[in-house]
């Protein structure tokens, strides 16, 4: 058996924003995670909060259409935001795009400082990783 792995910065942002939002309403979220991007980042601002809020009610409206849209899915295609825009309406789009940007500098820090520095993720360690795999498990087994 192969795995494809696919990792992105991007696609790690979305988790750890709805890891976050989604705290108490999805049995996937990871407290943990959550402690250590608090811990390394500072607490959040009442606008951060307030933002929270709104992304949680969007994030959580997608999943729980006809049709559920998983927002994480989008950040490991081509042309991420394009391909997000297209298949949401204006408000929703605005709301996510919006709380991606207000997030930015507080991921990368976390990003830079934590998980690439950590040897947790990042590019150099995940190669490292899979390396790893490969002789563990074999090419194609």
């Amino acid at each position: 058996m192969e795995f494809v792995v696919k990792i992105n910065k991007l696609g790690v942002y979305c988790f750890y924003l709805n890891n976050l939002a989604l705290t108490g309403k999805k049995f996937w979220v990871r407290e943990i995670y959550n402690r250590e991007f608090i811990s390394a980042t500072g607490p959040l601002t009442i606008l951060e909060r307030k933002k929270f809020c709104e992304y949680q009610k969007t994030i959580l409206h997608l999943e729980s259409g006809k049709e559920p849209v998983v927002l994480t899915n989008f950040f490991y295609k081509p042309n991420p935001w394009q391909s997000l825009k297209k298949a949401t309406n204006k408000k929703t789009f605005e709301t996510i795009f919006k709380t991606f940007q207000l997030f930015e500098k507080r991921f990368n820090f976390f990003w830079d400082n934590k998980l690439e520095n950590e040897g947790i993720i990042g590019k150099k360690n995940l190669d490292k990783n899979i390396q790893k795999k490969k002789k563990l498990y074999g090419k194609g087994n």
